[in-house]
C-alpha cells in the first residue's frame, strides 16, 4: 500500500500496490488564484451542479465495493464546504487510506480538532516559496500568512503534513530555503514537483522552470541526503527516468479522477490536456465505466501508443499525445484538412518535396563555415545545402507538423540510399513510377524515424494502400512548379559528388526541431540559445495575411527585433522573397522598397547585386537584416 512517504516511481500521483486510487475534485470552488491551477478554480463559481452530501457518500460505498483503496480530495480548496470532515470521516469509517490536498488557509484549530478525530493518513499543503514575496508571484497576494497558520494549527494536533512546491522560474533558487522553512514547521515531508503549462497557465510558459532539469534534479537528491534526518525530499520529475518511461498509463484501471460534478476521466491531467475522455454521466461501477465510449476510447489510445513505443506518463508527453491524436483524426477525415486548407502556416499544410527557391545562386555567396543556423524546416532543403557548406549546426522550426516528419524521411534515406534510389524514390516525374515512394523502400528507412513520423506515413501507406505514386501525387503535397529538372539544378546537394558528402557530414548530425509559427518562435527559444544565422524563408511574403494593414512594422517589432536578441555578433537574419520586380504588382509593403526604408529609417542601407535565375518565373531576392552592424542588405537580380 502507499505510506505516507512512499516514494514516486511512475505515476504523479502513487500508486498502491493493491487496490486502486482516486483523485476526487470535491470542489471547483477556491479563495486562491493559483497562475498553475488546472481547473482555473475561482471563488465566485457556480456550486450547484457540485454533489451532495449524500452523492458522495454514495459514490464513496461505489468505490469501496469496486476495491479501490485510496481517496485524495482535492479541490479547488476542498475546505470551502462546510461538509468536508463529514466526507473525509466517512471515508476513513469504510476503511479508505485517505488523504486531502488544501492551500490550509481554512485550516483553524476547530477544523485541526475534528480532522485529527478522522484519523486522516495525511494533509498535503501547497506552498511555493519561503517567504511572501515568492508564494505570492503564483499563488495571489495575502496568501502565505495564512497558510502557514493553517500548517501550525496541523501540527498542534500532530497531523503527518506533506508539503508540495511547485519549482518555477522565481523560486528555482530558494529549494533549499523552502526546505528549511517546512523543517522549522515541523513538516513531515516534501515533494518538489515542476511548473506546467496548463490551466490559467496554459498559453504562458514564463513561469516554467528556465534551468536544466537533470541538473535541478541532482541539485534536490544532494539536499535529499543532506537533510535526510530532518525531513523526507522527494520530487516528481518521473519523466526524466527511462525506467518509468517504459510502463502504461494506468488511468482508467488503478487509477480513476472524478470531478466536482461526479463526472470521472482516466486521469487528473487528462481531464484538463484532454477533456475528450471525461465521461458525461457521473460515475459508475468500474465493469460498467470500462464500457462507456470516453474510457474505452482511451485504453485504444493507450494501445495505439504502444504499438509505437509511446508509453509512460502521458502528461509528461502531452504534446506528443495531442499530435498523435490529431494525425490519426487528419487521416479519420479523409485529409479533408490538407484538401481544404489555404492556409500555408497551419499545423497540417501541404509538403513541399524540395524547395522552390534557388538556393545553389544565392548559398554559396554566403560564409555558412562553422555556423550555427535556426532555418525554417519545410523541404529541408536549406537545412542539407547549409551542412554541405560547412554549417556546424542546424537547428529547424516549422507550424506544420509535416515537414518535421518528411524532413526525418528525407534524411534518413540520404544516409541509406545510393544517389540514384533517392532521385527515384523523391522527384516527382508524373509518370506511374514503381520507385516513387515505393513502400518496401519506405519500409527500410521506417526503424529511425520517430514514433509520430512513423504513424503519419504508416497512415499515409494505409490510405493510399501502398501507393507510393498515388501518396506522392496527393493532396499531401504542394506540386505546383514541382519539376524535376529544376529541383536538381537549383539544389547543390542533388548532384551525386555531394550528395555522398552530405551522406557522411548527416552521421554526426542530430536535429532540433520547433514546432512553432514565426509569431511565437522565440517563446521556445532559451536565453542562451544564440545563432550566426536565422532564415525564415519567404514567410514575409505572407506577412499581410497573418499581420494585417501594418504588417512591415509589426513584422519588424514582434519578429525581427526579438529574433535579433537570439544573434551572435555580426549574425544576420535571412528572407527569401519570390518576383521581386518593380514591374511586377507589389505582394504586401516588404516588396515596397521606400517603404521598408522609411520603417527601417535608423537602419543603414548596404545594395549588393547578384544575378541569378529564378526558379519561379518573375525576379527574385535576398533580403539580408545584418542586427550588430545594423544594416539592412537587399541582394536580387
Amino acid at each position: 500500500m502507499i505510506t505516507k512517504s512512499t516514494k514516486y516511481d511512475f505515476c504523479l500521483y502513487g500508486l498502491p500496490e493493491k487496490g486502486g486510487k482516486v483523485m476526487w475534485q470535491i470542489t471547483n470552488k477556491c479563495n486562491y488564484k493559483c497562475s498553475y491551477c488546472i481547473f482555473n478554480s475561482q471563488f465566485n463559481v457556480d456550486t450547484h451542479n457540485e454533489l451532495s452530501t449524500q452523492k458522495v457518500f454514495d459514490i464513496i460505498d461505489k468505490l469501496k465495493q469496486n476495491k479501490f483503496s485510496h481517496l485524495k480530495f482535492t479541490g479547488g480548496e476542498p475546505f470551502v464546504r462546510k461538509d468536508m470532515v463529514e466526507i473525509i470521516s466517512y471515508a476513513k469509517q469504510k476503511g479508505f487510506f485517505v488523504d486531502i490536498s488544501t492551500n490550509a488557509s481554512y485550516i483553524s484549530k476547530k477544523i485541526a480538532t475534528n480532522l485529527e478525530k478522522t484519523k486522516i493518513d495525511f494533509v498535503h499543503v501547497s506552498l511555493d516559496g519561503h517567504n511572501e514575496k515568492l508564494n505570492h508571484l503564483v499563488r495571489g497576494k495575502n496568501t502565505f500568512k495564512a497558510t502557514i497558520n493553517g500548517i501550525k494549527n496541523l501540527k498542534e494536533k500532530n497531523i503527518y503534513l506533506r508539503l508540495g512546491s511547485v519549482i518555477h522560474k522565481y523560486n528555482e533558487k530558494y529549494i533549499e530555503a523552502i526546505i528549511q522553512l517546512s523543517i522549522k514547521l515541523k513538516i513531515n515531508e516534501i515533494v518538489f514537483s515542476k511548473m506546467e503549462a496548463i490551466g490559467r497557465n496554459a498559453d504562458d510558459k514564463s513561469l516554467v522552470i528556465t534551468k536544466n532539469e537533470k541538473n535541478l534534479v541532482k541539485r534536490i537528491e544532494t539536499l535529499q541526503r543532506k537533510y535526510e534526518q530532518k525531513i523526507k525530499i522527494q520530487h516528481n520529475f518521473l519523466h526524466l527516468n527511462k525506467k518509468t518511461n517504459c510502463k502504461l498509463c494506468p488511468g482508467g484501471n488503478k487509477f480513476l479522477f472524478i470531478n466536482n460534478q461526479g463526472k470521472v476521466s482516466p486521469c487528473t491531467w487528462m481531464s484538463g490536456y484532454l477533456p475528450q475522455f471525461l465521461s458525461p454521466e457521473i460515475f459508475n461501477p468500474s465493469n460498467e465505466l470500462k464500457r462507456t465510449n470516453p474510457i474505452a476510447e482511451y485504453f485504444h489510445l493507450l494501445n495505439t501508443l504502444k504499438k509505437y513505443g509511446l508509453t509512460g506518463c502521458l502528461a509528461r508527453n502531452i504534446e506528443e499525445v495531442k499530435n498523435f491524436i490529431s494525425i490519426n483524426e487528419l487521416f479519420n477525415n479523409k485529409l479533408q484538412e490538407l484538401k481544404n486548407n489555404k492556409n500555408k502556416f497551419s499545423k497540417f499544410s501541404k509538403l513541399y518535396s524540395f524547395t522552390t527557391e534557388n538556393l545553389k545562386a544565392y548559398l554559396q555567396e554566403l560564409n555558412l563555415e562553422n555556423k550555427k543556423i535556426l532555418s525554417t524546416t519545410s523541404s529541408g532543403d536549406f537545412i542539407f545545402n547549409s551542412y554541405l557548406l560547412g554549417a556546424k549546426q542546424v537547428d529547424c522550426f516549422d507550424i506544420n507538423l509535416l515537414s518535421k516528419f518528411y524532413f526525418e524521411l528525407k534524411t534518413e534515406s540520404i544516409k541509406k540510399f545510393t544517389f540514384l534510389k533517392f532521385q527515384q524514390f523523391f522527384l516527382r516525374t508524373k509518370q506511374n513510377n514503381k520507385y516513387t515512394f515505393n513502400y518496401k523502400d519506405y519500409l527500410k528507412l521506417r526503424t529511425n524515424l520517430s514514433a509520430l513520423a512513423k504513424l503519419f506515413f504508416d497512415n499515409c501507406y494505409n490510405f493510399f494502400k501502398k501507393d507510393g505514386f498515388k501518396l506522392r501525387e496527393s493532396a499531401i503535397f504542394n506540386n505546383i512548379y514541382d519539376e524535376a529538372e529544376s529541383k536538381i539544378n537549383f539544389n547543390l546537394y542533388l548532384k551525386e559528388k555531394n550528395f555522398y558528402k552530405l551522406k557522411k557530414i548527416l552521421k554526426n548530425k542530430k536535429e532540433n526541431f520547433i514546432n512553432s509559427d514565426i509569431v511565437s518562435l522565440t517563446k521556445h527559444l532559451k536565453h542562451s540559445d544564440k545563432y550566426d544565422l536565422i532564415y525564415l524563408s519567404n514567410i514575409a511574403d505572407y506577412a499581410h495575411q497573418f499581420l494585417g494593414k501594418k504588417h512591415l512594422t509589426i513584422f519588424k517589432e514582434e519578429i525581427i527585433l526579438l529574433l535579433s536578441k537570439h544573434l551572435n555578433p555580426n549574425g544576420q537574419i535571412l528572407m527569401y522573397f519570390y518576383s521581386y520586380d518593380k514591374k511586377a504588382p507589389l505582394r504586401n509593403d516588404f516588396y515596397d522598397f521606400e517603404k521598408v526604408k522609411s520603417i527601417l529609417s535608423n537602419d543603414k542601407f548596404f545594395l549588393k547585386i547578384l544575378n541569378f535565375n529564378s526558379v519561379i518565373d518573375g525576379k527574385d531576392a535576398i533580403v539580408i537584416l545584418k542586427n550588430r552592424q545594423s544594416y539592412f542588405n537587399i541582394i536580387f537580380n
